[in-house]
């Protein structure tokens, strides 16, 4: 294209037409020319035009505090760790290191700037979350909510792999809840270990995206694996999916499982504590933090209850004696959750005595193990419960509060019908309603007891010496 400064009179109408002709086509070729370097770099343009600086690759350092400026060390329940920084990073000179060297609850956790909001967010859309990391602990991403009543849990992502190398981890957001004007993410250490994170990204999902070769994204709305690594994906054998994760806004359904799979293994407390093992089997719904999962007959069982620590295809034994059986998603907020259970037998174990709370239990918005609210609908001594959990006590971590209880009938060697709702009320507190074959049987609110409301969590089934199966798990909205 000729640019130079004409020397001559002004062009005429004609030549000024042509003029600007030239000009469209050269804008309209140098367009695509970035629009195909765009796609054939696996990415789409309006990604990159919308990504946010936040100090991402941890690189502007608090002289007073030295940690990452604008950043947020955070922690939480009962264990002892340090922080630092480290010039081994992945980008630039700067990576943040949290070490945990007791632990019995909580989590150690970098989060993104929350001053002036947090990261901005628009209400309906899904964001791409990213980090760089090396964990020998217990990771995950964890992400919080700014709402007119302050910061909140929101979701988070499965475990990461375990790794000495750097590898980059990916998690897409469900979409942003309505009354959210920012958020703010990280990755948590929940265990004994040691974390490094460097070079963030954060931007919104779009769906044209295309995947670059040898990378894995995560979208915690359809529960499927989070962890992409740079050189490799992960080793772990998932289990075939019954399950139809189903956005809101379309239906009332927003997770269904029948569990019509091949007899076997589903998932176990092994693929959990060993994310990444090779030979282990994950489970894109659901994870186990103890016991087993099978298939058989086209329903779910929770295998003869014994405590032998299972190996990656619980042929060794099971450890359901204590069985916790969790969605993957934990964004869960006010919703319907109903399935048909089937009590075989109660037993015992030297490690596991019979006790009155013996049996099954629905839980409710599981934020963690020490935040939680559950349901008892079959306990060994008959009685019904509405129990919260919150941080910070004697029982691994944590302390019950007992919200309601009551009789209910469970009879042995048949399927019953169980349904528990949990929904927030208009001055704050939550509702938690259960019924046993069409029938409430127990109501309780929640106005705060023991600590603040739980506002989000995952679902799932609780077992105690429980030798049970169960079938047509579902979340609706209420």
């Amino acid at each position: 294209m000729n640019t130079s400064t004409p020397t001559s009179s002004s062009p005429s109408p004609l030549k000024r037409r042509h003029t600007l002709m030239r000009r469209a086509i050269a804008s309209f070729l140098i367009g695509a020319l970035v629009m195909a370097v765009a796609v054939f770099s696996g990415t789409d343009s309006r990604v990159a035009a919308a990504s946010i600086s936040f100090n991402q690759g941890l690189e502007q350092v608090n002289s007073r505090t030295q940690s990452p400026t604008g950043w947020v060390r955070d922690s939480y329940g009962t264990n002892t760790g340090t922080w630092a920084l480290t010039s081994a990073a992945h980008g630039g000179s700067v990576a943040s290191v949290v070490k945990i060297s007791s632990y019995s609850s909580g989590d150690r956790k970098l989060l993104s700037p929350q001053s002036n909001g947090g990261l901005p967010v628009t209400v309906g859309v899904s964001y791409d979350l990213s980090a760089w990391y090396q964990t020998s602990g217990t990771s995950d991403f964890a992400v919080f909510r700014k709402t007119s009543s302050g910061w909140r849990y929101w979701t988070s992502g499965p475990i990461l792999k375990k790794t000495s190398t750097w590898t980059r981890a990916t998690l897409r957001t469900p979409p942003v809840p309505s009354g959210t004007t920012g958020i703010s993410f990280g990755i948590v250490l929940e265990s004994v270990g040691r974390l490094v994170t460097d070079d963030y990204g954060f931007a919104p999902a779009i769906s044209t995206t295309t995947t670059a070769p040898g990378s894995t994204s995560t979208s915690s709305t359809s529960s499927s694996s989070t962890s992409s690594s740079s050189t490799s994906s992960t080793s772990t054998t998932t289990s075939p999916s019954t399950t139809t994760t189903v956005p809101g806004g379309s239906t009332s359904a927003l997770l269904s499982d029948s569990f019509a799979v091949p007899d076997g293994l589903i998932t176990n407390e092994y693929a959990f504590w060993n994310p990444g093992a090779a030979g282990s089997t994950s489970s894109p719904t659901w994870e186990m933090t103890s016991g087993s999962l099978f298939a058989r007959a086209g329903a779910a069982w929770s295998g003869i209850p014994d405590t032998v620590d299972p190996n990656s295809t619980s042929s060794n034994g099971t450890n359901s004696a204590i069985f916790r059986l969790v969605t993957r998603r934990k964004d869960f907020t006010n919703v319907s959750v109903s399935f048909r259970l089937r009590r075989d037998s109660l037993t015992s174990t030297t490690a596991t005595p019979s006790v009155a709370w013996d049996g099954e239990h629905v839980f409710l918005r599981y934020a963690s193990e020490t935040s939680l609210y559950y349901a008892s609908f079959d306990r060994r001594d008959g009685t019904t419960a509405i129990k919260k959990k919150v941080t910070g006590g004697t029982s691994n971590g944590g302390t019950y509060y007992t919200l309601a209880s009551g009789r209910g009938t469970f009879t042995s060697g048949v399927f019953h019908a169980v349904r528990a709702t949990i929904i927030d009320n208009p001055d704050g507190s939550v509702t938690i309603r259960l019924w046993i074959d069409g029938a409430l049987v127990l109501s309780a609110t929640d106005t705060g007891i023991g600590g603040p409301v739980i506002r989000s969590g995952g679902v799932g089934i609780r077992g105690d010496n429980a030798n049970f199966t169960f079938d047509d798990f579902l979340v609706t909205t209420p």
